[in-house]
């Protein structure tokens, strides 16, 4: 098991609280392997270039320390994805409109930054009110690493079997894709080589 440090990018102290995980997660590297920054990014409080300085002076403090970041998570057009991997995020939370933005979309094929599906919590929070409209499959065959998550367990009383039921009754995923969702998730784990191993 390997933990991240979850900050909640509305805090009026984010930043604060970004730079005490890095130290946590630095401290104990044993367990903790890296930090996710959560939240809607629409927010007013919560855009990605708030947090561009922060972790820049991080980035000059610790190496090694893996970032996952909410992004693209509202349905409107935006450069959301794209600010999110100015942070440094390889794993990039939601990245539901991440669709409207061919660049970046293009950027993110056969790349090194995964987006970490949630069907159901985009569901239920009517990011995506017809789970049949999701952008999920688009992603996958265009070549985008993608990953199937929970997003909140608890929450959404959701699990990683209801998650890949629903894509795969959705979206008539064929075992090779299935098995490709499994690897890059595994590929993209914040965990050393041999224990992907």
């Amino acid at each position: 098991v390997r933990f991240q440090s979850g900050i909640l990018r509305f805090a009026v102290d984010a930043e604060e609280r970004l730079e005490n995980a890095f130290a946590f997660v630095d401290q104990h590297r044993d367990l903790w392997v890296g930090i996710n920054l959560l939240g809607r990014e629409d927010n007013g409080k919560g855009f990605a270039l708030r947090f561009l300085d922060t972790f820049r002076k991080m980035r000059r403090i610790y190496s090694g320390i893996g970032l996952s970041v909410h992004g693209g998570e509202v349905e409107s057009p935006g450069r959301n994805v794209r600010d999110t991997l100015l942070l440094g995020a390889t794993r990039i939370g939601h990245g539901i409109n991440l669709i409207s933005d061919p660049d970046t979309l293009l950027i993110m094929r056969n790349g090194k930054y995964l987006v970490e599906i949630n069907l159901i919590s985009n569901r239920l929070l009517e990011y995506v009110p017809d789970v049949a409209k999701h952008p999920f499959p688009e992603y996958l065959r265009l070549g985008i690493p993608v990953c199937l998550n929970t997003d909140d367990r608890g929450v959404f009383d959701s699990n990683m079997t209801d998650e890949y039921y629903t894509a795969v009754t959705s979206f008539s995923l064929k075992w090779n894709e299935i098995v490709q969702l499994g690897r890059n998730s595994l590929n993209f784990a914040f965990v050393e080589l041999p224990l992907k191993k």
